[in-house]
């Protein structure tokens, strides 16, 4: 048991690791920057008191999530499916994505603190075929979940994570070739795909020595469809930058804020977009994504339609569970940005209409 806990911990960047950081420019006195070039915003205050409120039933589902089991082994190409918070499977011709898995009954190293809700968490490691890219967004405990990663290593061809982060998959027993680790605006290719990380205004950390991993979001090419996933963090200008197809001003040389993400391509369309919308909170406002800032930054990223995460599965902040989706989805049609809600486990196609049953209204 204490074992257990002490591996799921994971383990910071060696000091040779973090010696290559600095002259990055997103790192900076052993910590890594936020897009804007801003040090964390931290809110350690703020979150002991909402802690106490998060734990309380009130904030959980009161009964169980509709959910569906898909066999996830004959999906059809560009087809996905929404397993809860912020895990998607992605069945695309390119091959098999599989983006912040959690299958654990808590999101927490702590035994039945944060719970999933009864009905979300119906998918285990044994229910995934071959899995080509295991994409992490960043190390909080929501999101790189310790017994979910190792009991899908033996499925897992390649894992792609934010500078720093391979040091937990690495202390975890996965094979140090078969880890990538991507700064801001840095790509890796596999087969019929392309992974570049790009930034988001968040946070790291699964001790109290936050900031030594970096955060990301991507930006995926895979087949005919460029998909975005935020991962988690505050509103901010790179939704813009990236939607125009374009670096921030740090990236660029000698300031010039007009260089292209992709090598020889200009601004394109982004055919879906997952957002995060769940977990926010007045007392952590730059972390998190207020439902409007949601909307916003689908129009920022000219999302042709996006799907709303970092909800559904656990409660992280004091409003209830089913808040998040249901401001969205009015302020989505009040601004014409189409939004698709798939339930747990719903195989979604690419050339569906969008998923709107309305099975949160209970």
């Amino acid at each position: 048991m204490l074992q257990d806990f002490l591996k799921a911990l994971g383990k910071n960047p060696s000091a040779k690791q973090r010696a290559s950081f600095k002259t990055l420019p997103n790192y900076k006195n052993g910590r890594f920057l936020n897009g804007d070039g801003r040090p964390l915003t931290i809110y350690k205050k703020a979150i002991f008191r909402s802690a106490f409120k998060i734990f309380r039933p009130q904030g959980r589902s009161p009964v169980r999530i509709p959910s569906i089991k898909t066999d996830l082994h004959s999906l059809p190409d560009n087809s996905f499916v929404w397993l809860g918070h912020s895990s998607l499977f992605w069945k695309g011709e390119g091959g098999t994505l599989l983006v912040d898995p959690i299958f654990s009954a808590t999101a927490s190293p702590f035994l039945k603190a944060i719970p999933a809700f009864e009905g979300a968490n119906i998918y285990a490691a044994e229910d995934f075929p071959a899995i080509d890219c295991l994409l992490i967004t960043h190390d909080h405990y929501d999101h790189l979940d310790y017994k979910t990663v190792v009991a899908l290593r033996p499925k897992v061809r390649q894992v792609v994570v934010p500078l720093g982060v391979g040091s937990h998959f690495r202390y975890w027993g996965y094979d140090p070739q078969h880890i990538r680790e991507l700064n801001w605006y840095e790509s890796f290719s596999l087969k019929n795909a392309t992974i570049t990380a790009t930034p988001a205004l968040h946070m790291s950390g699964r001790t109290l020595f936050l900031g030594r991993t970096l955060w990301a979001s991507y930006l995926v090419h895979m087949g005919k469809y460029r998909l975005f996933f935020g991962g988690d963090g505050g509103y901010g200008e790179h939704f813009r930058e990236i939607g125009e197809g374009r670096r921030g001003r740090a990236w660029t040389n000698k300031g010039n804020s007009q260089e292209a993400i992709f090598e020889g391509e200009g601004p394109g369309p982004i055919d879906l977009a997952f957002l995060e919308n769940g977990q926010y909170n007045e007392n952590w406002p730059k972390n998190h994504m207020f439902p409007e800032q949601t909307v916003q930054a689908a129009k920022d990223l000219k999302a042709k339609v996006f799907l709303p995460i970092h909800w559904g599965k656990f409660c992280l902040s004091e409003h209830f569970w089913n808040e998040p989706i249901q401001k969205l989805l009015t302020l989505a049609d009040a601004a014409a940005q189409r939004v698709t809600v798939p339930k747990v486990g719903e195989v979604c196609r690419m050339d569906e209409a969008d998923k709107r049953d309305p099975w949160w209204k209970f």
